[in-house]
């Protein structure tokens, strides 16, 4: 059997080659450096230090090219002119070495809940359940959890935040090989969630009732969560909603009226503002019919404005100041945005997990389907804090599906278009194994497939919630605790404006014998185009020129051709001086190289 332990194989050969050099050399010097390589090897060091395993799909991996293939039958469209959310079914290895083609530096947030590796028997390694037994669990975890997290890493935007939620049981080791791997100062912050006001009923040792997330960002020093209320005390501190941004803020008179700001301490801030009758416009210029308004403290004196006339004017944009007519006068106020700093316990009761995690996925799926399912608030506000506009969301241990649910509802609350990718496997517990078994199913049975969590969970809970409704299309009957803004009420029977598809991973060989392996790839290239830019390939709007034939039946077709919005064009289809024009027209990408290029070349294809 192949010893699949990297670290002690390393050393051993390492030890083994020491050893034949001191057999074949005994001077002094050679000796002495033999024994300080020895001692090198087997000292102590500061940083993580583990026995790190293969895993059967990077035998895969060595073999075959990971591929992606659309169930258009899982597909949902609720806006067509929105961008596509994607659930991956496969191995998260075999995906992010294909997200590596597709998002290399682009994702914005990623935010993953891996297993916890309590030794309950609920994840597996090499196609074996670990459970508390096994010498060498800690390691396995620490083995599949860095390869992800190095290629993880290359997917990260300048601006990126990591964020990793997990129990005590590998805290500490994580913490350890996160700080290795993204650096100990780039660490914003161990946060201690909530979770559980029952608490957990364990007689022997104490009881638990909270979770952990680890936060990192690219670079600290520049790192910026949105300034949004996340705890309910700083909630009540803002009373409106800014327009443009969606901050919270609080308006405050634009003067400042104490003694050593008075105008004679600083003439330089004392000056008029003109108003418009309308209260529209506010100008340092001076106009006839306008308001004049001077920094008067209610106590008569003369005060100041908080900032110099030039700085006034940058100011004075988007709304920022807001003048109002109070007794007869008007007063002008400023958007004030306090500063947050966001707490290292998290303790809301919207971040109960049995609540808004358990019982939201059982009356969804009609039936306990998962066990411990993240709240969909906590993911939320964890989206909210991190994620701007468009930004690109990543969850490679997706498991129920909470994250895309919480991207949507997130969406729906304050209008803006974050898209979502999630990967899940499509394995359950030995518990449900045991329980499929009994009932003759075997292992690769539509009907046990079918029961597995990908498709029996991640799925149908994406489907259900956009829709609005239950698996049996029942309407969901409760409201969305939304909090942001404070006036608008979701309930989950209102359908997102979101879609999604479904694709799955596949292996073709690197070096087939009997066929070409463009001609393989080439049937793939559609969803590497959708995955990388939120888009579906419709043929209508969107389309792909893979060969003379699509250009003949798209671009040289006139009716369909006014339609077209976006065309992809695969590099090695030649084009005369007239053709390339069509396709300028409508601005025209190539399909990027990068998709498959080193593995073509490897075969000289």
């Amino acid at each position: 059997m192949t010893d699949t332990n990297l670290t002690k194989k390393n050393r051993k050969e390492m030890i083994e080659f020491l050893e034949k050099i001191k057999n074949s050399n005994n001077d002094d010097e050679t000796l002495r450096m033999v024994n300080k390589i020895e001692n090198t090897l087997t000292e102590k060091k500061f940083w993580l230090v583990f026995e790190e395993h293969r895993e059967k799909v990077d035998d895969l991996l060595q073999e075959n090219i990971p591929l992606l293939c659309e169930d258009a039958t899982r597909r949902i469209c609720k806006d067509e002119n929105l961008p596509w959310n994607f659930v991956i079914e496969g191995d998260n290895l075999q995906a992010l070495y294909l997200l590596l083609k597709t998002h290399k530096w682009k994702i914005k947030c990623i935010y993953i809940d891996p297993p916890y590796n309590t030794g309950a028997k609920d994840w597996k390694y090499n196609n074996d359940y670990v459970d508390s037994n096994d010498w060498y669990r800690h390691s396995k975890w620490l083995s599949m959890m860095k390869v992800r997290l190095e290629l993880a890493k290359q997917l990260l935007s300048d601006d990126w935040f990591l964020v990793i939620a997990i129990d005590a049981t590998e805290l500490y080791h994580i913490w350890v090989l996160l700080d290795e791997l993204f650096r100990e100062e780039n660490k914003l912050g161990v946060v201690t969630v909530l979770h559980n006001p029952k608490w957990r009923n364990f007689t022997k040792r104490f009881s638990a009732n909270s979770e952990y997330m680890l936060v990192y960002a690219k670079d600290a020093k520049k790192a910026n969560f949105n300034d949004v209320a996340i705890d309910d005390d700083v909630k009540a501190t803002f009373t409106l909603f800014d327009e443009i941004s969606w901050r919270k803020y609080r308006l405050e008179p634009f003067l400042r009226s104490r003694t050593e700001t008075l105008r004679e301490n600083k003439p330089n801030f004392w000056y008029p503002i003109y108003v418009s009758k309308d209260l529209k416009e506010l100008t340092l210029e001076k106009k006839d019919w306008y308001y004049e308004v001077y920094p008067i403290a209610n106590n008569g004196l003369e005060a100041t404005r908080i900032n110099l006339p030039e700085t006034f004017n940058e100011k004075n944009k988007d709304n920022y100041f807001v003048p109002m007519i109070e007794n007869g006068k008007v007063i002008i106020y400023r958007k004030y945005f306090e500063q947050q700093v966001y707490k290292n316990v998290w303790q809301k009761k919207e971040y109960q997990s049995e609540f808004n995690g358990t019982n939201l996925i059982r009356d969804i799926l009609c039936g306990k389907r998962f066990d411990y399912p993240k709240s969909i608030y906590l993911v939320e506000d964890i989206l909210r804090l991190t994620t701007q506009k468009n930004s690109v969301i990543l969850d490679f241990f997706a498991g129920s599906g909470t994250t895309m649910h919480s991207v949507n509802l997130l969406n729906a609350e304050d209008w803006w278009c974050r898209k979502c990718i999630m990967v899940t496997n499509n394995e359950i517990s030995e518990e449900e194994e045991r329980e499929l078994t009994k009932k003759w199913y075997k292992k690769w049975d539509d009907e046990r497939e079918n029961l597995w969590i990908a498709k029996y969970v991640t799925r149908p809970r994406t489907v259900c919630s956009i829709n609005g409704v239950n698996v049996k299309w029942d309407a969901l009957k409760w409201d969305y605790a939304c909090k942001y803004p404070d006036w608008k009420t979701i309930r989950m029977s209102d359908w997102f404006k979101a879609n999604a598809k479904y694709f799955k991973c596949d292996w073709t060989p690197r070096k087939p014998e009997d066929y070409f392996l463009s001609n393989v790839l080439l049937l793939h290239i559609k969803e590497m185009i959708e995955l990388e830019n939120a888009v579906e390939i419709d043929g209508v709007k969107n389309v792909a020129i893979l060969n003379r034939d699509d250009y003949k039946n798209f671009i040289e077709n006139e009716d369909v051709y006014e339609k077209i919005e976006n065309i992809w064009v695969n590099q090695n289809v030649i084009f005369d001086a007239k053709e390339l024009e069509k396709l300028r027209k409508k601005n025209f990408k190539y399909i990027p190289v990068e998709y498959f290029w080193q593995e073509l070349k490897d075969v000289a294809e």
